[in-house]
């Protein structure tokens, strides 16, 4: 049996759990939530949050489970607006359904409910500041990138800089959540950290290597915005007159871009970043190979490896 489906009991609760959470007494409001609960996601986090908690000898809850996709499905309603998104897992966004303004203030709805969500569960005082600061540190990310929006010169350690506050933070919050044990936590941060980045780097070679309609969103939406994936860094350290020049085509093809990232060796530059980043996560599994629970975090990592989309 599969990895997602051996946990698909747990994982259904999370999901049932959430949109019942956000459910309230006004017919339009619920409508908008019922048709959220139709965009269904990986429940990546919740998953990593359940491998987490296992490998430290503890115990899932779903109300933390359950917060912690919250967060994720909030997070990803504002990217939607900044980025202008009208696609989001194969459906319209919310902000291009219901405006921008509403989405804005779903997306607020869901980051205050997580914390009565929070409330309900045993998650320790210091925990929910740990929650509190990563949605923090997620906001900072996202205004550091709005600043460094069409910046061609930041580089990979500016790019770090941003994804770290965004999808590393998470991953890395979502692996460690579970943990009481502060030598295990440590390694849980470290190795969820690395695989956010591994993730969000796989997803900037998808917008190059992936079909458009099984990655679920525009591709090549962030360039038409000013922010650059790590291809498009590295293809400008190459080669920046051309990098430049081709990025101001009005009608810039998915295919003349790839074609320039292949010959200037920045897609193939990312791909070596990529599969340092795992050799890396390795390393980091070889210190949890004795807890339990770490076989199958193993398999999750393995699955992230192959994925497409």
């Amino acid at each position: 049996m599969k990895l997602f489906e051996r946990h698909s009991a747990m994982l259904e609760q999370v999901d049932q759990k959430l949109y019942d959470f956000i459910k309230t007494g006004n017919s339009y409001i619920n409508g908008s939530v019922e048709y959220l609960s139709t965009m269904k996601g990986k429940m990546l986090r919740p998953l990593l949050y359940m491998l987490g908690a296992k490998i430290a000898g503890g115990k899932a809850n779903l109300e933390v489970a359950t917060a912690l996709e919250m967060l994720h499905v909030a997070t990803l309603i504002h990217d939607d607006i900044i980025d202008e998104s009208k696609l989001r897992r194969n459906k319209e966004s919310i902000q291009s359904k219901y405006s921008k303004d509403y989405a804005l203030y779903m997306g607020d709805y869901l980051f205050s409910s997580l914390f009565l969500l929070l409330a309900e569960s045993p998650m320790e005082r210091e925990e929910m500041l740990d929650v509190a600061k990563m949605m923090q540190k997620i906001c900072v990310a996202e205004m550091h990138q709005y600043h460094e929006r069409h910046n061609l010169d930041m580089g990979f350690l500016g790019y770090l800089r941003i994804i770290s506050g965004k999808t590393a933070a998470l991953f890395s919050l979502s692996l460690a959540a579970g943990s009481k044990d502060e030598e295990t936590r440590k390694s849980l941060l470290r190795l969820g950290y690395r695989l956010g980045v591994a993730f969000q780097i796989q997803d900037d070679l998808l917008d190059f290597y992936g079909d458009e309609e099984r990655v679920g969103k525009e591709l090549g939406q962030d360039l038409a915005r000013g922010n650059y994936s790590l291809p498009i860094l590295f293809a400008h350290e190459v080669a920046p007159e051309a990098t430049e020049a081709l990025l101001q085509e009005e009608s810039l093809s998915r295919e003349k871009l790839q074609k320039h990232l292949a010959e200037t060796g920045a897609l193939e530059k990312t791909e070596e970043v990529l599969n340092n980043y795992f050799v890396k996560i390795e390393h980091d599994m070889k210190k949890l190979d004795e807890l339990e629970g770490s076989e199958e975090l193993r398999e999750l990592i393995d699955l992230l490896k192959e994925r497409k989309h």
